[in-house]
């Protein structure tokens, strides 16, 4: 399995969010996202990616593993596991080692990341780890 670090299509992009059953976003959102990471992905076949993975984050302090996604026809054949070995490896070797990596690991994945030493939370030194959309969050709502 020849993970390779490059860039993706938006069409790309969308499709892999699609078939995961995640929201996709315009067009141009994806083209942002996709020009913002610090790092993608894919493993291919035939030149067609068939699993991705983003980085974003600071690249100081924190860094953020997003978009672990495998084309549903390629599934259960070790791609994730695959692409989360060479993402970690390239951010040991390009970050220093004190620096966070965080994820949210999709229902039923929690085991995955697991494997390679992500610790669930809430646990005894960290909260729970929170989402909104930026559209739900209100400052009104603070007393």
């Amino acid at each position: 399995m020849d993970v390779r670090f490059d860039q993706l299509t938006s069409g790309d992009y969308l499709r892999f969010r699609r078939e995961a059953g995640w929201d996709a976003p315009s067009e141009a959102r994806a083209k942002l996202a996709l020009t913002h990471s610090l790092l993608v992905a894919t493993i291919r076949d035939n030149g067609e990616p068939i699993a991705m993975a983003r980085v974003i984050g600071d690249g100081a302090m924190n860094l953020y593993i997003q978009d672990v996604i495998t084309a549903r026809e390629h599934r259960g054949r070790g791609h994730a596991t695959a692409l989360l070995t060479a993402v970690i490896a390239r951010l040991q070797r390009d970050y220093d080692p004190a620096v966070t990596i965080g994820l949210m690991a999709a229902v039923g994945q929690e085991r995955l990341y697991a494997k390679f030493g992500f610790t669930a939370r809430p646990d005894a030194r960290f909260g729970a780890g929170m989402i909104a959309a930026l559209g739900e969050l209100s400052s009104a709502k603070v007393r």
